[in-house]
């Protein structure tokens, strides 16, 4: 990423300051990233590739006011970093799936980790409502605190496993291990996430964004918020034209150009 790209992204998320390499630039990225640009699987649902191209992802992002899932915000977050100086590695991990073994589960998952004065930190602005909004500290059974929720990491046999507290108990979100990935690697993944039908990313609408005071997640046609400590509000859209106005205004999405947009939207319904 030249300094051109890496300026456009900084004033596109509002950041404060010069970035260097500290925690406190590697904090505010994370969070400003996270209140600016959802995650959504539009371009899946309506049959459009995916690309992981930086200058692809970076007009995407910055330009055409859209989001992406975890390869496009994670390679973004990656490459920028890079940019200010820090020392970064791509990771893969297998989000936990309810009634799935893990055997039997994919590497689909992108993560950064963040190498800072001596410190392993996990950097995620991809894993859509469940974004922890700080870095998480590469160390385990350690509560961390976060703008949002409490995380930690525990460790089993030769992995690592993110877990968020939720309503008092903890909950698996996904287990990785420190193993670099290179391009071809987050390739094959992409594509498997992107267009094979087993996909969810295919045929169900995925957004999520967070807020200074709240958490939105939407789910095909049911948009829910969630507040800290409090229970969260579901409500169920049951037209095209509330998709459309929620997309665009809680998750702040520009989907005039989407081809067949509307037509996979109201199978939702």
């Amino acid at each position: 990423m030249n300094q051109k790209l890496l300026l456009q992204y900084l004033r596109r998320i509002k950041f404060q300051g010069t970035p260097d390499v500290s925690l406190k630039t590697l904090s505010q990225i994370i969070l400003r990233h996270t209140q600016t640009f959802a995650f959504e699987n539009l371009n899946p649902l309506v049959g459009l590739p995916v690309s992981l191209e930086l200058e692809t992802i970076a007009h995407k992002f910055i330009v055409e006011h859209r989001g992406g899932y975890c390869f496009e915000h994670n390679r973004l977050l990656l490459e920028v970093f890079k940019a200010i100086g820090f020392e970064v590695r791509g990771l893969l991990g297998k989000v936990y799936a309810k009634g799935k073994r893990i055997e039997d589960l994919q590497r689909t998952h992108m993560i950064v980790l963040v190498s800072l004065d001596g410190k392993n930190f996990i950097a995620d602005v991809g894993f859509g409502g469940f974004d922890p909004t700080s870095p998480i500290r590469l160390v385990c059974n350690r509560i961390q605190k976060t703008t949002k929720e409490n995380f930690r990491i525990i460790k089993e046999r030769n992995h690592y496993i993110l877990q968020i507290m939720i309503q008092s108990r903890w909950v698996s979100l996904y287990l990785f291990d420190l193993q670099e990935q290179y391009p071809p690697d987050f390739k094959i993944a992409n594509w498997y996430t992107s267009a094979h039908p087993d996909s969810s990313f295919t045929y169900q609408l995925k957004a999520a964004i967070a807020t200074e005071e709240c958490r939105y997640t939407l789910f095909n046609n049911v948009l829910s918020t969630h507040y800290l400590g409090k229970k969260s509000v579901k409500e169920k859209l049951t037209n095209l034209s509330s998709i459309r106005r929620v997309l665009q205004e809680n998750f702040k999405i520009r989907i005039d150009d989407l081809p067949n947009l509307d037509k996979e939207l109201q199978k939702l319904i």
